[in-house]
């Protein structure tokens, strides 16, 4: 086995969260296929920040019993994510 540097290591970590992102993003598109309405609401109290919306809907959320949003989606909880991003786009941290 190899031992890494703190660089490398580093290097690694940078290059993960390019691949996270990039497919975050991805699957973002996908979603506005399905629900244009719904991205381009949210992108509207995200100020149009696309890679930050791609990135929160695939962390596990408090408010949604740590589901994701897409789970929430899934589950028929639109009306809930919605409510969530206008909630905390207004300055109610759920």
């Amino acid at each position: 086995m190899t031992t890494k540097t703190y660089g490398e290591l580093w290097e690694a970590s940078k290059e993960a969260k390019r691949n996270y992102t990039e497919r975050a993003l991805e699957i973002l598109a996908s979603l506005e296929e399905v629900d244009r309405d719904l991205v381009n609401d949210v992108l509207g109290l995200l100020s149009g920040n696309r890679e930050a919306l791609a990135v929160y809907l695939m962390q596990p959320i408090p408010a949604l019993n740590r589901a994701t949003c897409y789970e929430a989606l899934a589950a028929g909880e639109r009306t809930r994510v919605v409510q969530l991003f206008n909630a905390v786009c207004h300055g109610v941290f759920l």
